[in-house]
């Protein structure tokens, strides 16, 4: 059969899925793979740190998925068309995990948290999943009728396609785990450092298992590279990469196994792409085949914008650098330092964070991190952006800061703003946006958090980890034969006013 050559257009779009699938699996891999170890530890200050070093990036990522999606649709619809039917469970479970890990992501601080931090885990570990299953049955070929797929629907439970499951699982948790290390500090980096050699080892491992089952197929899978023996030197890049991050263990470099992580990515998508050339469907269309008409290439081409690749670039470039803890933490030695009660709603943690204050500043243990960054400008803009996103307010607290000291609004929590008699729309400095979203914070801090920690343990915490774990949900009463505080279930157990 003969095949047409792609035009012009045909490669552009090519190129641009091609882009958009290494951007996705580079940004959205790091967000999977933080998912992944989130199931790993039971820590809860360990889980709320690697929420928060992914926070401000989780859900723009997916809309590389939408850029993929809209592309083959409108470009390549032949691909379309053979694609989805042969991946209807695969695209279906991908889509329940990510719904189900974005609802969990906003719900784990209000209600249930055991059972959303589940879902979290369990929705990152199934899209990794199905990603590479689908990877690993491209990989086999995809049998392909007049332009029809003619598999089955389990197709992709094939031994190649699972071990390659695995396999983007691990190294998703590896890319997660480099990203830890690179944007947060203390325990939290010490954690990831720690399983960076075996989830290498492991990653390394299921590929070696992936090369032994796909012998089976070497004929048709390894006949471009035969043809296109330059291209073995991706894999070989690869290997250097598993190399030095298994180097880094020793001096550890805070970027170098994120980097070569990445490396390793770049170096497999490449190798499959060497592989796959020139068809779109392994190994039945070719791009040329499977190109639309010219003027809806040519339409997309002028109607697709920047603002994914905008939208990207400035939020990574306003939220650069690691996320600190704002206070060192300091072991206090006082045991006899207690709290009486805690009404609902009125304090979030800071209730709390205050009376441990007052202990540090009085046995000289506080300590402040110097503060390097611009007190205004794009500075004070990514501070506030950040606080609005790290109290999961983005949207709805942006809208309240622009009622915040106007005339038919309310007052700066944390100033006393002067009066103007002709007010501008924004009328109101960090510190003050910084107060509004603490107060407006949406998460929540309910009685399970305090059944799980004492308050001896309590008292070791930063007054910023304290402050992060939201609003008090419910009345809560010291128990000294425990050192919890435990939730009041009826108005008799208050204890009198001081």
């Amino acid at each position: 059969m003969t095949t047409l050559e792609p035009s012009n257009l045909a490669l552009f779009w090519v190129g641009v899925i091609a882009v958009s699938i290494l951007v996705y699996v580079i940004l959205d891999g790091c967000d999977l793979g933080v998912g992944v170890l989130f199931g790993t530890t039971r820590q809860q200050r360990l889980r709320s740190q690697m929420i928060a070093a992914i926070s401000p990036f989780w859900d723009g990522n997916e809309i590389w998925l939408v850029v993929i999606g809209a592309s083959l649709y409108a470009a390549f619809p032949v691909v379309y068309a053979v694609f989805l039917p042969a991946f209807y469970i695969p695209v279906l479970l991908l889509l329940l995990g990510l719904i189900f890990r974005g609802v969990a992501f906003e719900f784990r601080n209000r209600s249930a948290r055991g059972l959303w931090d589940v879902g979290f885990f369990v929705g990152s570990t199934i899209v990794a999943f199905v990603q590479g299953a689908a990877v690993g049955s491209m990989i086999r070929g995809i049998p392909v009728v007049n332009n029809q797929y003619a598999g089955g629907s389990f197709e992709w439970l094939r031994p190649l396609p699972m071990v390659c499951g695995i396999g983007l699982v691990l190294g998703y948790a590896l890319l997660g785990a480099g990203w830890l290390i690179l944007k947060s500090e203390g325990a939290l980096q010490d954690w990831a450092w720690k399983h960076i050699p075996w989830l290498a080892g492991a990653a390394s491992v299921v590929v070696c298992v992936a090369f032994i089952i796909a012998l089976g197929d070497r004929d048709r899978i390894s006949g471009a590279l035969h043809e296109r023996t330059w291209g073995l030197v991706f894999p070989f890049i690869g290997l250097l990469a598993i190399s030095f991050i298994f180097l880094s263990l020793r001096l550890r470099p805070q970027a170098l196994p994120f980097t070569m992580t990445l490396l390793l990515f770049v170096a497999a998508f490449l190798t499959l792409a060497v592989m796959f050339w020139p068809y779109m469907i392994p190994y039945e269309i070719t791009v040329g085949d499977a190109a639309a008409p010219e003027a809806s290439l040519s339409f997309m081409f002028w109607g697709a914008g920047l603002f994914v690749l905008i939208y990207t670039a400035t939020v990574y470039w306003l939220l650069r650098g690691k996320g600190r803890s704002g206070y060192v933490d300091a072991h206090s030695s006082d045991s006899k330092m207690r709290h009486r009660s805690v009404k609902p709603e009125q304090q979030s943690a800071a209730g709390i964070t205050n009376r441990l204050l007052v202990h540090r500043i009085v046995t000289g243990t506080k300590s402040i991190r110097t503060y390097h960054d611009p007190a205004g400008g794009w500075g004070a803009l990514k501070a506030t952006s950040e606080a609005l996103a790290e109290q999961g307010v983005a949207v709805r607290g942006a809208g309240t800061l622009l009622r915040m000291n106007q005339p038919s609004g309310f007052d700066c929590p944390g100033c006393a703003w002067p009066e103007p008699k002709h007010t501008s729309p924004f009328e109101f400095c960090e510190n003050g946006a910084k107060a509004v979203a603490w107060e407006a914070t949406a998460k929540r801090c309910a009685p399970e958090f305090f059944a799980a920690h004492s308050v001896a343990e309590l008292e070791t915490w930063s007054d910023y980890e304290l402050e992060m774990q939201g609003r008090i949900t419910h009345p809560m009463v010291y128990d000294a034969a425990s050192d919890h505080y435990l939730p009041m279930t009826t108005p008799s157990r208050w204890p009198p006013a001081i």
